[in-house]
């Protein structure tokens, strides 16, 4: 039951457009969803127990979150995707482990670049 629960949720998040990991206190990556895969190229394979950092080509410089810089941010980067340079708003909290007395973090992607290509437009 508990690994048919497991399949389900992994099915919901992999159905996304918007993309999902969470990573250990170390930044190492514990979970990334397909669409997240897809737009940097890689598999969870790969990247699941490593540090990964897509290359940043423009955005917001922030402190790593931890409990002393705060449990929750929001940031825009321009990175470098499969589709090209694409704008992204991240949003980060942390969450208890299951397995540790740590913390994770969660993170969700969303690419905003038409978003801000209209903004752009109507200013113009």
């Amino acid at each position: 039951e508990l690994s048919e629960n497991e399949a389900r949720y992994r099915d919901l998040l992999d159905s996304q457009d918007d993309l999902i990991s969470r990573r250990d206190a170390e930044d190492r990556y514990l979970f990334v969803n397909q669409a997240f895969c897809r737009a940097f190229g890689v598999s969870a394979p790969e990247i699941i127990g490593k540090c990964f950092r897509p290359k940043i080509l423009d955005g917001q410089a922030h402190l790593p979150l931890s409990a002393e810089t705060g449990q929750k941010r929001r940031y825009e980067e321009l990175v470098e995707t499969q589709r090209g340079a694409r704008w992204i708003v991240w949003e980060e909290h942390m969450v208890r482990s299951a397995r540790t007395a740590s913390y994770e973090i969660q993170c969700i992607g969303r690419d905003v670049t038409e978003e801000r290509e209209s903004e752009a437009a109507l200013l113009e």
